[in-house]
């Protein structure tokens, strides 16, 4: 099927935001076409089959027969490296082979959240939820995903879920916490960054919110305290 223009050997995705292929160029008579390349298609080609796909890029070939351990051993090296354009490339191609490869879709998400690209990573870690619901990694970082984005009702049951399963889990408990402020439940909020505090106390964003939301509730000297704190583990 034709496609918009794109570069030879990308990713092709649906509407769903889902991996199907990779883009090649073709010739009809005198025309250059950019056409998708489905992936079920495309792992099923013998090496000469594929080396016959014009213009095809090198590494397009190599990668679509590339194992997907070898792809996700890759992606996982060129995250460490900083290299996440490399990394993202290799888990779509690994995702789009292995649909279950739920530490694959977590990667990702991950490589989509360090590039800013904060709806395709929540994709992926909704991906993951799906094949488990009780992924304690996807929950949380679905759970700081909605928070960045400030889509608190989406955010808080994600958040709640993540402190259920990872108890003591700092992170989980001021995300949490930003939550229950943003929605109104100031409560709930406090007992939130205490528990994030309880479980790092060197975490000093988390005193500062905890004093900011004291203050808010006419607590000047324990807002103070909480400050303290603050200023005492930001340096």
């Amino acid at each position: 099927a034709d496609i918009g223009a794109t570069s030879d050997g990308s990713p092709v995705v649906n509407g769903r935001g889902e991996v199907i292929g990779l883009a090649a160029i073709r010739y009809e008579v005198a025309s250059k076409k950019n056409v998708a390349q489905l992936s079920s298609r495309l792992s099923a080609l013998s090496p000469s089959e594929r080396s016959s796909v014009p213009n095809w890029s090198a590494d397009a070939r190599q990668e679509i027969g590339r194992p997907v351990r070898d792809l996700y051993a890759s992606a996982r090296v060129a995250t460490q490296h900083g290299n996440l354009e490399r990394a993202r490339l290799r888990l779509e191609e690994a995702v789009m082979k292995a649909p279950g490869h739920q530490d694959a879709w977590l990667t990702l998400g991950f490589v989509y959240g360090q590039q800013e690209r904060w709806q395709s990573a929540i994709e992926a870690f909704l991906r993951v939820t799906r094949l488990s619901r009780e992924n304690a990694e996807a929950q949380l970082n679905l759970c700081v995903a909605y928070t960045h984005l400030a889509e608190w009702q989406l955010a808080r049951p994600h958040c709640v879920l993540s402190e259920k399963l990872q108890p003591g889990h700092p992170q989980a408990a001021y995300h949490l916490g930003l939550a229950e402020q943003s929605l109104g439940d100031k409560g709930a909020a406090e007992r939130a960054f205490r528990r994030a505090i309880e479980a790092k106390p060197a975490f000093p964003q988390a005193h500062y919110n905890l004093g900011a939301l004291l203050v808010d509730r006419g607590r000047q000297d324990d807002a103070a305290i909480a400050f303290q704190h603050a200023v005492l583990y930001d340096d």
